[in-house]
């Protein structure tokens, strides 16, 4: 009976348009890691940023967003240059406790805060994830 239900879920999801079926694969995730876990989770793009928006340039695309307990995840794309990036979180947080540069991107950490930002440059411009809380 379980598999008949899922393949019917995957076939009515299938024939849904493209936002459509990433909403429906988010609440899929969610109930899934909700049952797991016990925990209540938020996945998406319209998650509440809260005490996160200030810490949004205006100008990102937001690609998605993760809310467990009390810990965020948003992940967006900016035209800014890394540099740029780095500049606007020290800016509005001070120096960051942990700063670690790699080929790939770098990192940024304020322990106090519990806040993270990893930052890369992409083909569509700069990509950070930010994070709030310990998950």
């Amino acid at each position: 009976m379980k598999r008949w239900m899922l393949l019917l879920m995957v076939l009515f999801t299938s024939c849904m348009p493209g936002g459509c079926q990433q909403k429906v694969a988010e609440k899929v995730v969610e109930k899934t890691v909700e049952i797991q876990t016990g925990e209540k989770i938020n996945i998406g793009t319209d998650v509440d940023l809260g005490e996160l928006e200030d810490l949004v340039p205006s100008n990102a695309k937001i690609t998605s967003m993760f809310e467990v307990r009390d810990s965020k995840q948003v992940a967006y794309v900016v035209k800014s240059s890394p540099n740029e990036v780095v500049n606007f979180y020290v800016e509005k947080l001070g120096s960051p406790s942990l700063k670690m540069t790699t080929q790939e991107g770098m990192m940024l950490a304020w322990e106090k805060k519990e806040i993270g930002v990893l930052i890369n440059k992409g083909d569509e411009g700069t990509t950070v994830v930010l994070t709030k809380g310990g998950i």
